[in-house]
């Protein structure tokens, strides 16, 4: 199989490439690189070798991806909110993966679909990495980057805050006026959980801009995250979530820790609505530097 590097390709691991365009596996991979059976440019390279455009990447035991055999049983009914030469916005449902579990090659997962709805349409599919995570149980927005040079732009905006992300979530207790929460994030990977130490509550909302650059940029665990209740009805409070920044599992650990957690959401400390499972969508994703943005189809009813 010999494969030739486009502009678009460029930049990324060879291993990440191969894995997407080829049909092997990462440990078949790895022994291949081993055995120098991978060769670029006629030369011996690594797994974590950065490809150039023109790059010409030869191995006789490996063969390119067939789009029919791969997506032969994946569902690829999906609802393409936005697509652009650079990014995919794809609304998801919840119960559906974003990414494939347990350490699978492949699954079922959005991925998937995503890149089955784009072979239907005659569109490249070579490059599809989603630049952030959803839950299983959350639906709502999830972006893609179409390239390298997007993907990595979009993980340095996020990194720096200056995506825009907002949710809608129903929360349990009356919140009745705009709150800002300040919170340390540390997470538990033996049981999937984090938990949200040293909350402050504040109900001035400070300067997003200037809060990014005083506590943000040089920590790896602090969280900010603003609550604007909507409506409420006695027991629970429907509100839109804006999240400055995005540690894992943020908005339920730091909801939890506020004593409002989301409705339905056991993992995470809720007492009722269980039977409707976590009440939380990603409802609009906003990149200001690309002039994209992104609204969900999902609502809650309430």
């Amino acid at each position: 199989m010999e494969l030739k590097i486009t502009a678009a390709e460029a930049g990324q691991k060879i291993l990440k490439y191969l894995l997407r365009k080829t049909d092997g596996t990462k440990i078949f991979l790895f022994k291949c690189f081993r055995k120098k059976k991978v060769k670029v440019n006629g030369k011996n390279c690594k797994p974590d070798y950065i490809i150039e455009e023109n790059d010409t990447i030869w191995c006789p035991v490996l063969q390119e991806k067939d789009a029919r055999d791969l997506f032969r049983n994946v569902d690829a009914r999906i609802t393409m909110l936005k697509l652009t030469s650079d990014l995919a916005a794809v609304d998801k449902a919840a119960g559906v993966l974003v990414h494939a579990a347990g350490g699978k090659d492949y699954s079922d997962t959005l991925v998937e679909r995503t890149k089955a709805y784009l072979a239907a349409k005659g569109e490249n599919r070579d490059f599809l990495v989603p630049v952030h995570r959803l839950d299983q149980n959350t639906s709502g927005v999830v972006l893609f980057a179409r390239n390298y040079e997007t993907a990595k732009a979009v993980n340095e905006w996020i990194r720096l805050g200056q995506i825009g992300k907002t949710y809608t979530a129903l929360l349990e207790g009356v919140i009745d006026q705009d709150v800002f929460l300040s919170a340390e994030i540390t997470r538990d990977k033996e049981y999937n959980q984090s938990r949200a130490d040293k909350l402050i509550v504040n109900k001035k909302i400070p300067d997003k801009a200037e809060w990014l650059k005083k506590y943000y940029e040089d920590s790896s665990s602090i969280s900010a995250t603003v609550i604007h209740p909507l409506k409420n009805d006695g027991r629970f409070t429907l509100c839109k979530i804006e999240l400055w920044t995005g540690r894992h599992h943020q908005i339920r650990a730091v909801c939890l820790a506020f004593g409002h957690p989301l409705a339905g959401d056991k993992k995470y400390g809720a007492r009722s609505l269980a039977q409707r499972g976590q009440e939380l969508i990603c409802s609009r994703m906003e990149i200001p530097a690309l002039s994209f943005e992104a609204e969900s189809r999902f609502r809650i009813e309430f």
